[in-house]
């Protein structure tokens, strides 16, 4: 009889401890703010839970329009329990991507030992996986705030894992993996070009074991298609369900593209021939030029293991989304999986070469948060690698393992200390202590005008003070105009004014009395008679309130 507790059993709880810990410790601290996506989902998901409705009105969506850019509903609705539990603050809707998120690591080993079934080593390489994982500084940072991309990741990994289980002859684990699939399509608006291109890769793979089947599949695709159909209807009612983001931030609707040609056209006209020009200088070859671009881009070393995304929130301070070290051991896992026709080896390939399709077909490139889906299989390519590697001698498993402890420990310390105390800023610290200090009796009672330069800060007067959601529903005010990123713009709500047109320069000089202001730092540079100041950790001005005079009645 196996003892109860084996070596890698209390390996792999120590890995889930590990990576539970990296995840869930100091939570509502770390990421020092709430960014303005967290407070949307967060908001919707208290309004779902009081009204039914999210903030716009519309009953129970699969995509909600928030700031113009129709977030995926699924990561909101799983954060309910959460608030339930802890209410509407930042553990309530951090804590659901955080449990999610050390479960994939889970996930992870699972897929790991299926991908390789009857594999010598498929233990070890899955122990490895799932350490890796653990401590992945991408992982981490998509874990510990309430996004969409590694909650559908899980999803996806969930969907190949049972059915590689199903491929093995039994035809009840599909009814796990089709719901996984339909899952991670209304997750993540990535995952709605990606996991289809999976599915249809696994599909022609495998179809000597899947066509025999006939009949029996017809019932788990039926039901793959009714969990589908709300999305689809939605979709029918309203294209921007699906639509309506990827319309603003594709390459197809940049206008950098059109005018390119356009420039380089004139340029050339009067030193090419017309074939010439029209043969380089044409919509279809400058897109599939761009598109090029944008897809190697996720491929740079810059980005993987230097500078990292340079976008806010998705930024670890100092280092990439990889670590350095992962480097050469990719790059050997490559060359071995390759080399030695692992099993499932095409499917490693092909997952990592259309990962980064969706977004390189935007011009926000390169993009961490539209590729982590590709974190699984760098994770297996590091440990085969390593695996590989570390048969030369005792010696190179003493100097990993003493490099990926400096890794570990450089990351932690740039993420838990170095973040919030110097960048705090990337995640909208202040609005929380703003909304707290313009709670104050002192403020009771005046209007309030807040800067349009601090994003979109409606938000986080609803979700900081908990906004009755049928009211809000019912008196905000929305401009009608959308911007050319697709955003849409909440002009007031009770006493707060967020006007879109602002000129803290122009207003200064003629407020309204007895108004309260909020502007940014470099709107008021000069300006040192505010009534208070929010601060950053570092020290640094976050925002600043001012309070106009009430003018006297002179006929009294």
């Amino acid at each position: 009889m196996r003892q109860l507790f084996d070596k890698k059993k209390v390996l792999l709880i120590s890995i889930l401890i590990l990576a539970g810990s990296l995840r869930l410790w100091n939570l509502s601290a770390i990421p020092s703010s709430l960014y303005s996506d967290e407070v949307a989902q967060g908001y919707n998901a208290y309004s779902i839970l009081k009204t039914g409705n999210d903030e716009f009105g519309h009953f129970l969506p699969v995509a909600y329009r928030s700031f113009g850019d129709w977030k995926p509903a699924l990561s909101t609705y799983l954060a309910i329990p959460g608030i339930i539990l802890f209410g509407l603050n930042e553990t309530g809707i951090r804590i659901a991507p955080a449990v999610l998120n050390t479960l994939a690591v889970f996930v992870v080993y699972l897929f790991i030992k299926e991908l390789l079934s009857g594999k010598k080593y498929r233990q070890k390489l899955a122990l490895l996986g799932s350490f890796l994982i653990a401590v992945s500084p991408w992982h981490i940072l998509h874990s510990r705030a309430l996004f969409f991309e590694a909650q559908g990741l899980l999803f996806l990994m969930t969907g190949v894992l049972f059915f590689l289980k199903f491929l093995r002859g039994r035809i009840l684990y599909l009814y796990v993996s089709v719901p996984a699939f339909v899952l991670s399509v209304y997750a993540y608006h990535s995952l709605r070009i990606f996991t289809p291109l999976i599915v249809l890769f696994l599909v022609i793979s495998f179809v000597r074991k899947i066509y025999p089947l006939g009949n029996k599949l017809i019932l788990p695709l039926l039901f793959g298609f009714i969990l589908v159909l709300p999305l689809a209807l939605s979709f029918v009612k309203n294209p921007d369900v699906i639509l309506g983001r990827a319309k603003y931030i594709s390459i197809f609707y940049d206008r950098e593209v059109p005018l390119s040609i356009w420039k380089k056209e004139t340029e050339d006209a009067s030193s090419s021939s017309i074939i010439l020009t029209n043969f380089l200088h044409n919509k279809p070859y400058n897109y599939l030029l761009e598109v090029s671009r944008n897809y190697l881009s996720h491929f740079d070393g810059r980005f993987l293991f230097l500078s990292g995304d340079t976008k806010t929130p998705f930024q670890i301070p100092g280092m990439g989304i990889l670590y350095l070290l992962d480097l050469p051991l990719i790059l050997a896992g490559v060359y071995f999986i390759i080399r030695k026709k692992e099993t499932n080896s095409r499917l490693l390939i092909f997952w990592l070469l259309i990962s980064p399709i969706p977004a390189a077909l935007t011009f926000l490139v390169p993009s961490s948060n539209r590729i982590l889906n590709v974190l699984p299989v760098l994770v297996i390519f590091t440990g085969y690698g390593l695996i590989q590697l570390l048969k030369k001698t005792k010696l190179t498993a003493i100097l990993f393992s003493f490099a990926f402890a400096l890794s570990l420990a450089y990351f932690m310390h740039q993420y838990f200390i170095v973040l919030p105390l110097n960048h705090s800023g990337w995640w909208h610290y202040g609005t929380k202590q703003l909304v707290t200090a313009l709670n104050k009796p002192e403020y009771s009672g005046k209007n309030v005008i807040v800067s349009n330069s601090l994003g979109v800060p409606y938000i986080f007067f609803l979700f900081y003070n908990s906004y009755d959601p049928s009211l809000y529903q019912k008196e905000g005010k929305y401009n009608g105009t959308i911007d050319k990123l697709g955003f849409v713009h909440v002009d007031s709500f009770d006493r707060y004014e967020f006007p879109r047109e602002f000129n803290w320069e122009e207003v200064k000089n003629n407020p309204l009395p007895g108004t309260i202001y909020v502007v940014g730092p470099d709107e008021s540079k000069e300006e040192t008679n505010q009534n208070e100041t929010i601060y950053y950790p570092d020290g640094k001005i976050a925002y600043k309130i001012f309070i106009t005079p009430v003018r006297k009645n002179l006929f009294k």
